[in-house]
């Protein structure tokens, strides 16, 4: 396999965490996957073995304690190929090893994809935006400068089209008279069942979606009669019901916060520690690797 099993036994504490380390750092070496899991896991029966033979016993020592009922039992949950981590319980793994099974998937904490609150568009592509951060063996700022570009452009047609997959998913949580202040969403809901039709009420799901107005000369009649219960100081987005497809184009969207909020700050927060180097990005390419 071109890597040696090592003997822990005849290693010194700094040696052993130096050959730990150089098993992280496999690339030199021409295995495939599964030859590199199945190293780090013979490697780590190895660990057990020398912390239980060693470290352990002088524990037992100290404490006063039998040894036999004070053993290490290291137990192996997953192997990641590649990781991205951004700050404290925010993180992304490419898992290919789940307790002792094969597997090909993402491990996610605190990113934009396990938020609720983040459109359908938003979540899609900021995996994509993630494949390119941890399945390329080189990752290059140049290919992500184009991903983000081309999506922004893309998502910005959405917007323009009402499409419900780029709004933000929102629920009418409780009644009325139980918030101390009606949110933002809420009442983009009580709007649309002033304008449109009645559908929100307690229990409901919908869109939101930033307005800056509404265009008279295209809006129906019912919009027209109502007119008046629209503030757009303080109608500043309107809520679109679960079942329907599209926001009726009458509605003018405000496409600069809403590509704001869907795309460029959701970008600028997983790009954060190269956000700078990808934006910069002259004639020459540059290139990073991750672990």
């Amino acid at each position: 396999m071109g890597l040696k099993r090592n003997n822990y036994e005849n290693m010194s504490s700094e040696k052993m965490i130096k050959y730990l380390g150089h098993i992280r750092n496999l690339k030199g070496v021409e295995m495939n996957q599964e030859q590199i899991v199945e190293v780090i896991l013979k490697e780590a029966k190895g660990l057990q073995k020398v912390l239980n033979e060693n470290f352990m016993v002088e524990f037992c020592k100290l404490h006063n304690v039998k040894p036999e009922y004070n053993l290490l039992s290291l137990k192996q949950e997953l192997v990641a190929k590649r990781g991205y981590l951004l700050k404290k319980k925010k993180y992304a793994l490419w898992i290919v090893n789940m307790e002792g099974v094969p597997v090909e998937e993402y491990d996610i904490k605190g990113l934009v994809t396990r938020r609720s609150d983040y459109s359908e568009a938003t979540k899609e592509n900021i995996k994509k935006l993630l494949d390119l951060l941890l399945k390329e063996e080189v990752i290059s700022f140049a290919n992500i400068k184009k991903f983000v570009d081309e999506t922004r452009n893309t998502i910005l047609k959405q917007i323009s089209a009402g499409d419900k997959k780029i709004a933000r998913p929102v629920s009418f949580t409780k009644k009325l008279t139980e918030y101390k202040k009606v949110p933002s969403h809420v009442e983009g809901m009580l709007l649309w069942n002033t304008l449109m039709y009645e559908y929100f009420l307690p229990g409901t799901r919908g869109y939101q979606f930033k307005i800056s107005g509404i265009d008279p000369l295209l809006s129906t009649k019912r919009v027209k009669k109502n007119m008046s219960y629209f503030d757009p100081m303080k109608h500043n987005n309107i809520v679109l019901p679960y079942e329907e497809e599209k926001l009726p184009e009458f509605f003018v969207i405000d496409k600069e916060s809403s590509l704001k909020f869907t795309w460029d700050d959701r970008v600028s927060e997983i790009l954060e520690p190269i956000i700078d180097k990808v934006n910069s990005l002259g004639k020459r390419e540059r290139k990073i690797v991750t672990f």
